[in-house]
Formats: C-alpha cells, sequence, structure tokens
C-alpha cells in the first residue's frame, strides 16, 4: 500500500515536472516568434513562403518534443532534452545565412543531445535542477547564434511595413535611434517617397555617414522623381544647383513648399547677396536666426555640434552646418559647380 502511495507521488511530481516544462517552452516559442519574427518572415518570403506557412513550421516545432519524449523514453531528469532540437532548427530558420560557426556549434549542440538522449546517463535525484541548467544552457546557445542586431530586426520591419503599405508606420519603426545604415535610409526614404512627404522629413531622421543619394530607381512617377533630384542635392550641400532646379520644379513661394526646401531657401539667402530671389517665410527665417545664434554659443565644433543637434537635428540648417562636417569657405564654394 505505501509502495502505492509513492509511486503515485512520483507520478504526480513527473506531470508538474513535464507541465512546468512544457509552459516555459510553449513561453520561450511565443517569445521568440515575438522577437524574430519579421526576420522569419523576411528570410522564408524570399523562398514563397507566407507567414501561415511559417507558423505552421513553428508549430510543427513546438509539437517536435512530445514526439521525442516518447520515442527515446527519456526520463524525467533528461526531460527537457527533449525540447533542444526544436530550440536549434527554431534559431537556424530565424538566420539569414547560416555562418559556417553557427552551423559548427549547432551540429555539436545536436550531437550532444543525440547523445544523451541515446545512453540517458544517471543523475543524482535532482530532477528539478537537471530540467532547469537544461533549459538555461538552451537559453544561452539560443542567445549566442541568433540574430540580435538593432539593424537588422529595422530592416526587416520597415520591409514588411513597405511590402502591406504602412508608409506612416515604418517611418515610427527604429525612430528614436541614432543608429543607422544605408539600408535603413534608403528604406526609410522609399517610406517617405510614397507618402509624398521626402522634402518634409528626410532630415528629420539619422543619415549615415558617405550617404549623398537617395536611390533614383525608386520613382514610380514624376512628382517622386523631382523630389528624389532636389533632395539628392540638399544631401550633397549643393544649394546653388539645388536653387536652380527648385524654380523649376516648384512655386517658392507657396504654402504648401516642402519644409527642408524652405530651410534651404533661406540658408542660401543667407550666404547670397546678390540675388534675384524673392522669399519670405517668418517662421522659418527666425528658426534659423535662432539656430544661428544658438550655434555660436560655443566655441568647440563637436559641442556646438551636439548641442545644436538637441535643439535643430530635425532640421536642414543642423545637417548644412555640422554633418559630416562644418561647411567651410572652400567647401561651400565648391557647391556652386
Amino acid at each position: 500500500m505505501l509502495k502505492k502511495t509513492i509511486l503515485k507521488k512520483l507520478r504526480t511530481f513527473d506531470f508538474w515536472i513535464k507541465l512546468s516544462t512544457w509552459t516555459l517552452f510553449i513561453l520561450y516559442m511565443v517569445g521568440y516568434w515575438n522577437f524574430q519574427h519579421y526576420l522569419l518572415e523576411n528570410t522564408w518570403g524570399q523562398y514563397g513562403f507566407s507567414r501561415l506557412s511559417i507558423i505552421c513550421m513553428l508549430i510543427v516545432l513546438t509539437l517536435l518534443p512530445y514526439s521525442l519524449a516518447h520515442k527515446f523514453n527519456l526520463p524525467i531528469s533528461w526531460y527537457s532534452i527533449a525540447f533542444f532540437p526544436s530550440v536549434i532548427l527554431t534559431c537556424l530558420l530565424a538566420q539569414e545565412q547560416i555562418s559556417i560557426t553557427v552551423a559548427i556549434i549547432s551540429i555539436v549542440a545536436m550531437a550532444i543531445v543525440a547523445t544523451v538522449a541515446i545512453i540517458k546517463p544517471r543523475l543524482p535525484k535532482i530532477v528539478i535542477t537537471s530540467n532547469g541548467c537544461i533549459f538555461i544552457i538552451m537559453i544561452i546557445y539560443s542567445h549566442s547564434i541568433s540574430n540580435t542586431n538593432e539593424l537588422d530586426h529595422y530592416k526587416c520591419k520597415i520591409i514588411n511595413q513597405l511590402n502591406h503599405q504602412q508608409y506612416s508606420e515604418a517611418l515610427k519603426t527604429g525612430n528614436t535611434s541614432l543608429d543607422v545604415d544605408t539600408t535603413i535610409f534608403q528604406l526609410r526614404a522609399t517610406a517617405m517617397i510614397r507618402n509624398n512627404s521626402l522634402g518634409d522629413q528626410l532630415f528629420k531622421y539619422p543619415i549615415p555617414f558617405g550617404v549623398t543619394k537617395i536611390d533614383t530607381n525608386q520613382a514610380t512617377s514624376a512628382t517622386e522623381a523631382k523630389d528624389i533630384i532636389l533632395c539628392n542635392l540638399l544631401l550633397q550641400k549643393k544649394l546653388y544647383t539645388f536653387i536652380s532646379q527648385l524654380r523649376k520644379y516648384y512655386d517658392i513661394n507657396s504654402p504648401n513648399l516642402p519644409q527642408h526646401y524652405k530651410e534651404a531657401i533661406i540658408l542660401y539667402l543667407s550666404k547670397t547677396v546678390n540675388t534675384n530671389l524673392s522669399y519670405n517665410d517668418p517662421t522659418t527665417l527666425a528658426n534659423y536666426n535662432d539656430f544661428i545664434i544658438e550655434k555660436n554659443k560655443h566655441k568647440t565644433t563637436l559641442i556646438r555640434s551636439n548641442y545644436c543637434r538637441n535643439l535643430y537635428g530635425t532640421t536642414y540648417f543642423w545637417y548644412y552646418h555640422f554633418f559630416p562636417l562644418p561647411i567651410t569657405k572652400k567647401y561651400d564654394q565648391q557647391t556652386k559647380n
């Protein structure tokens, strides 16, 4: 009778161990999907896999441990090892390109798991500790080979949003981060082009060093093409050429003139004495005068740049004066050509 009671308690204990490990594993899979799903969709979407197909793959991987645990008849002390193959395969699915290092680590991990599942070495009666250690090792493995690069995640999310014509949402992705690369810049430019806000928003976002043009192939209409041309001139700080082109494409006294174009005109007028250009925008002019006042408060270029960026980092004024280097007389002379 006592033996039956003890066996019943052990079975109950086993049940709770299995329930807790399954709960942790499902939470892991849900969390991994939530963190990596844009990367998964972008990677496998290139091969024609839909979002539903990817979800089905993950469901299969989520159910796989149940089959493995029964197939290898794993003891309760090694029960968590059944989840490791699913974790390995899930992490590999989220790789855009599987490096040699990741491949070697994954093969070694899978070999160790297979060996343990077959041999089933005996452990002391530390069921909770052994399963907990296995889970910790899985998390460390997952973190070590998964793509946690912030820019890659921004890129995949923006691509997904552009594919669904969510242009405003695409511009919000990563908009609080100063970290940017050429791909993110071009993707954001695409979103601005599509919602006709390139001339109003281009310089409100970080621009990577060395970028001097937006890909002209992104234009799908004459309106988009002219804004790309004008913004490329602004990126190259060619104010004189910009003004001549702007007057061809826009009525510069229109209240609907994009904000960065207004800022560029004010800059041009501040640097040019002899001109037949007549322009009046009190708000933008006042903003520029305030910018110059704040700029002249500091002697050191770096301090000037950082201070003005906090106040005017979303204007063309800051870009023209401080990115990537302060404008010099020699450089400004070159912009006339």
